[in-house]
C-alpha cells in the first residue's frame, strides 16, 4: 500500500470543488496528515465560506 501525505489543499478540494475522484484515489492508499494541516484546513474552510456569504474583502476582517 502507498503512503500519502494529505495537505490542506486537497482535504479543500475534495470538500469545497467536490472532487470525489480524489478522494477515491485517497482510499486505495494509506492517507496520512498532520494536526498543523488540518488547523490550516479548518481555517481555509472558514475564510472561503465567509467569502462566499460576504465578498472577499470580508475575509481581511476575520483576522
Amino acid at each position: 500500500m502507498r503512503r500519502l501525505f494529505v495537505d490542506a489543499n486537497i482535504l479543500i478540494r475534495v470538500i469545497i470543488g467536490k472532487e470525489y475522484r480524489l478522494l477515491e484515489y485517497l482510499v486505495g492508499a494509506e492517507p496520512y496528515t498532520s494536526t498543523h494541516v488540518l488547523e490550516e484546513a479548518a481555517y481555509k474552510l472558514i475564510a472561503l465560506s465567509i467569502i462566499e456569504k460576504e465578498g472577499s474583502m470580508s475575509a481581511y476582517r476575520i483576522k
